[in-house]
């Protein structure tokens, strides 16, 4: 490093230590966010395809404003996988629906880059940040914007590599090393602005006409090869075929995680830890060496390795604040963990079913249930291809802090690719939520989900168990529904605990729907119609309590 390049960085390190502080994050959104608006004009660039559309590149400039105004005050730079979905959810209020941008891909993990506070940023690739500032310094001030002055700055851009052997993390890397340096010049606009507009107008690296000519030509190649190993893949492979090869993403090799940081966490697998046991394996809960609490999936039966491939392959790098969060992995040759955001209310049998003593009130009831369309919704239309969870009951539905419900355990998860309406599997899932027209033809597609949703939502209006094997003539909870349509009361199949404490108008809306889900497949609802139908239950529920409220205080005595 030369003399200028020494005190450039010196210069750096001071504008941003100076203000730094060591203050907690919160538990909800640290972020402020300043003209965070729906954007008229949809402007090109998708920040060299990180950006997954290109109408989310002025949300996601005001998210990376936020990002350097907190550095600058905190030194802290991604947020954690809470934080995030909350700051997702506070922009989703007031822009288009930005879970869909890929906005959560930059969230703190406890890996490489994700990890990364701005002092690491200086220790680690302090070359990177002056290389940046350097070549990127004459986009502000007297010197505009050019198109040379832009060209410098994308090399230096592109020339940072990940520290994860793999190159996996070179994204977080890079933003890590820009929002350090936007968050010395947290006051200097003009430069940010242009910088973003700048690296945010990348859509595709550039290179030379010839590199471009020789490139559109092995694309080609690439795609035939891959057109011809999918169609041969197609003859050769049958319904059993659910891809269980032990080979992971490049993408995800970020989440990876030594064993010994996991084993730190659960104090070795100590059983003052333990949770519980689903069928892949024990659940501990755990603190990671970031102070992050966690729970640990430890999967040692080869025959639920595919559990632990399909989790991987599918999640992670989806988020959503109605998905818990895969943070990590450790494949471990004979053992693999699985690790989690830590839910501390548990799961939804756990309310339902008599575990806990206090009682989900109506509101709460629908509040969960819309949760989980909300989860459900998102993964059907995931950008990349449907997702359809496969598993859909009251123990995957795991409940946060605030009982916000989050949709967890994709280990029977199943990728549907884009333009096909379904795939061609196994029967998988759980007696009694599995849809019966899937039993019938193997047939995997969205429509599953729906049906296990609505035995859920029927489960959260009765309180009653899928089958009730203990009484003399037992009787699946969807007949026994269907059958009060045909002449009985349907008040009857209200949870007791209740109370009648609920709104008759929405209970009756939000059965029809549960029966609707359940029914013949051409005829379900999409889960986006459900969460319309379910939001209009709760506003109903809502209002009926102001009502009520107002009354009782007509009536009440004067002091």
């Amino acid at each position: 490093m030369d003399y200028r390049k020494l005190m450039a960085f010196i210069w750096l390190s001071c504008s941003i230590m100076n203000t730094a502080s060591s203050q907690p994050s919160s538990p909800y959104c640290p972020l402020e966010f300043s003209n965070v608006t729906t954007p008229q004009n949809c402007e090109e660039g998708t920040w060299d395809d990180f950006l997954r559309d290109k109408c989310c590149k002025p949300p996601f400039n005001s998210y990376l404003d936020a990002l350097a105004v907190r550095a600058n005050q905190t030194g802290k730079i991604y947020l954690n996988s809470t934080e995030q979905t909350s700051c997702l959810k506070k922009m989703k209020d007031n822009v288009i629906d930005v879970f869909t941008c890929g906005i959560d891909k930059l969230t703190a993990g406890i890996n490489g880059c994700s990890q990364f506070s701005v002092q690491d940023v200086f220790n680690r690739l302090g070359d990177e940040i002056v290389g940046l500032s350097a070549s990127c310094g004459s986009l502000g001030g007297g010197g505009g914007y050019r198109n040379r002055s832009c060209g410098d700055c994308v090399k230096s851009w592109e020339a940072i590599n990940g520290v994860i052997p793999g190159d996996s993390d070179a994204d977080l890397c890079r933003f890590a090393v820009l929002t350090a340096l936007t968050g010395s010049r947290i006051d200097d606009l003009t430069w940010k602005e242009n910088v973003y507009r700048c690296l945010g107008g990348q859509v595709i690296r550039k290179g030379s006409t010839i590199i471009g000519i020789m490139s559109a030509i092995s694309a080609l190649v690439v795609i035939g090869v891959y057109i011809m190993a999918r169609r041969w893949h197609a003859m050769h492979a049958g319904a059993k075929d659910d891809g269980t090869k032990r080979d992971l993403p490049k993408r995800s090799r970020y989440l990876e995680v030594p064993i010994k940081e996991i084993l730190y966490a659960t104090n070795n697998l100590d059983y003052a830890n333990y949770i519980g046991e689903g069928t892949a394996g024990k659940v501990y809960r755990g603190i990671l060496s970031n102070k992050q609490h966690i729970a640990v999936k430890h999967i040692i039966d080869d025959g639920f390795m595919e559990t632990f491939l399909r989790e991987v392959r599918n999640l992670a790098l989806v988020r959503h604040p109605n998905l818990v969060a895969l943070l990590g992995y450790c494949d471990n040759e004979d053992e693999c963990f699985l690790i989690y955001e830590l839910c501390t209310n548990g799961n939804l049998s756990e309310w339902l079913f008599g575990k806990n003593n206090e009682v989900l009130s109506w509101t709460k009831r629908l509040e969960i249930a819309i949760d989980c369309a909300r989860g459900l919704w998102f993964l059907h239309t995931y950008s990349e291809g449907c997702i359809v969870h496969r598993d859909i009951k009251p123990t995957n539905i795991l409940l946060g802090p605030n009982c916000e419900a989050k949709l967890s355990d994709f280990g029977l998860s199943k990728v549907i690719d884009i333009g096909k309406t379904y795939a061609s599997s196994e029967v998988r899932g759980t007696f009694g939520y599995v849809d019966p027209e899937y039993q019938t033809d193997s047939q995997v597609n969205s429509a599953g989900d729906v049906y296990s949703f609505g035995i859920v939502l029927l489960q959260i209006l009765s309180g009653r168990r899928v089958i009730n094997m203990k009484a003399s003539k037992p009787m699946p909870l969807e007949k026994m529904a269907k059958s009060l349509t045909r002449g009985g009361s349907i008040i009857g199949f209200a949870d007791p605990k209740l109370d009648g404490n609920y709104s008759a108008e929405a209970f009756e809306l939000t059965f029809q729907l549960a029966l609707s889900c359940t029914g013949h497949k051409i005829e379900r609802p999409t889960m986006g119609q459900v969460v319309e139908r379910l939001e209009e239950a709760h506003e109903i529920s809502l209002t009926a309590m102001a009502s009520n409220l107002h009354i009782s205080d007509q009536f009440s005595p004067s002091p």
